[in-house]
């Protein structure tokens, strides 16, 4: 047993070493090329009012993981992700307006459908306690640039899965689908370009969920529980 200990002890600080290499960190610095005042954030922030950094960051550098950087607290407003690498000067959207952070956690769905030979992915979801997974990946290859940028596109929301039962296509945000007839409906959707928002409470609180163009037979957790639907820009 006494010979077991060590190679225990070792492996136990191997698994500690890992999850700290793996820890997301940002720094927000307050003027271009990574100068002024900054701080360093290692975990979401739904305010940065107190940190003495709201409205006041000009450059990013992201040393782990995937973050998104909001214009107003609670993770609203112009949203935009960064992975890893450094950000001399962020996009004038964003310029001198963050005033919310978290990490993004992506992680592989299992029911998403393949149309065209391209699997459109999905990815997990977010809570109200600033950690959320982004369902879909990015749009396109610009790191700076921020969601969906090219065709509209619209949702359409199916009661059934499996594309069944009644549906309603959106083109625009609705922050209460019970002003459609449609709250804790929807079981499956279709998402024909751009990405989406959808929120288990009105006025996009709750959990939510990021879906990108393709087509979703199911919503897992979400499954009957939408009760409001953005277009993310």
């Amino acid at each position: 047993m006494g010979s077991n200990l060590p190679r225990s002890f070792a492996l136990g600080a191997a698994l500690l070493l890992a999850g700290v290499a793996q820890a997301a960190e940002i720094t927000l610095y307050e003027h271009d090329d990574f100068r002024g005042r900054q701080i360093t954030l290692r975990d979401g922030m739904r305010d940065l009012q107190g940190s003495g950094m709201n409205d006041r960051a000009s450059s990013v550098i992201v040393r782990s993981g995937r973050w998104e950087l909001c214009s107003d607290s609670g993770f609203k407003g112009y949203c935009q992700l960064f992975d890893r690498g450094e950000y001399r000067s962020i996009d004038g959207r964003l310029n001198d307006r963050v005033s919310s952070a978290r990490e993004v956690f992506d992680e592989r769905g299992r029911d998403a459908d393949r149309r065209g030979g391209r699997d459109f992915d999905q990815r997990g979801g977010r809570d109200d306690d600033g950690r959320w997974r982004d369902r879909g990946g990015r749009a396109d290859d610009d790191r700076r640039g921020g969601f969906d940028r090219g065709d509209r596109g619209t949702i359409r929301l199916y009661s059934r899965s499996d594309f069944q039962g009644r549906d309603i296509e959106l083109e625009r945000d609705v922050a209460d689908l019970g002003s459609r007839d449609f709250n804790d409906r929807a079981s499956s959707l279709v998402v024909t370009g751009g990405r989406w928002e959808v929120c288990s409470d009105a006025e996009f609180r709750g959990t939510c969920t990021i879906y990108e163009r393709g087509r979703y037979p199911s919503l897992g957790r979400l499954q009957n529980q939408l009760s409001s639907v953005r277009r993310l820009r």
